[in-house]
């Protein structure tokens, strides 16, 4: 019969660098689908506004997805998330893109949670989106001929090889302008410099408010 180690010691195992590994990898498979809760709760909100009880129920939604954020901010290897930044100053994937008309956003990101989330979000405010989940797919939809970006919103990290800053120069030499970029990671540190040397390029650090996504877009496209 095996043995229940104390949560003490069965935290303590963590130190051999397999085990946080494996820890690391559970704590953001748990935090992508809370982004996409997250982004999905503020449209409701939106949408909600002047209907108190709805915007009751999403009180208490919020409630349950702060205490889910705590659960798994309490997780070994959840390392603590920098504060959010001001940010004011293959073939393109099916349904995309859709609503509004003239200059678009690009949302570039490999977990389909969050991609779907950030679509919504931004169709419901009446923006004509386009969405990739790499960098090879973002030059595929380029190559169709669909350059009318206003602005590109990417993840930095990108399964297929390819980063987020690969794909703001992929859209910029596409269009011969310096589109207005978002580039969104969980380690700003790594990348602060790189994005300081773009033009008009700003940096987001994971979970993205969703206030914040919505005032760069009218930023970009008044």
């Amino acid at each position: 019969m095996m043995k229940q180690l104390p949560e003490s010691e069965a935290l303590a195992g963590l130190a051999d660098p397999q085990d946080a590994d494996a820890w690391t990898v559970r704590v953001h498979d748990l935090r992508q689908p809370l982004q996409a809760l997250k982004i999905l709760h503020g449209a409701l909100r939106r949408a909600a506004a002047g209907m108190p009880a709805v915007l009751e129920m999403l009180d208490a939604q919020r409630d349950a997805i702060e205490a889910l954020e705590r659960q798994i901010d309490g997780l070994p290897a959840a390392a603590p998330r920098a504060g959010q930044p001001d940010v004011a100053a293959g073939a393109p994937r099916s349904g995309t893109p859709a609503a509004g008309s003239g200059p678009g956003i690009l949302i570039v990101d490999d977990d389909a949670l969050i991609r779907r989330a950030w679509e919504r979000l931004l169709r419901g405010e009446g923006h004509r989106v386009s969405s990739a989940a790499s960098l090879a797919e973002t030059r595929a939809l380029l190559a169709g001929g669909d350059t009318a970006f206003g602005l590109v919103i990417t993840d930095y990290d990108l399964r297929d090889g390819g980063d987020g800053l690969a794909v703001v120069r992929a859209v910029r030499a596409a269009t011969g302008a310096a589109t207005p970029a978002l580039v969104i990671t969980g380690d700003p540190g790594a990348i602060g410099a790189e994005i300081a040397a773009l033009e008009n390029c700003r940096i987001a650090t994971k979970p993205v408010d969703t206030a914040v996504l919505l005032d760069l877009a009218r930023i970009a496209l008044p």
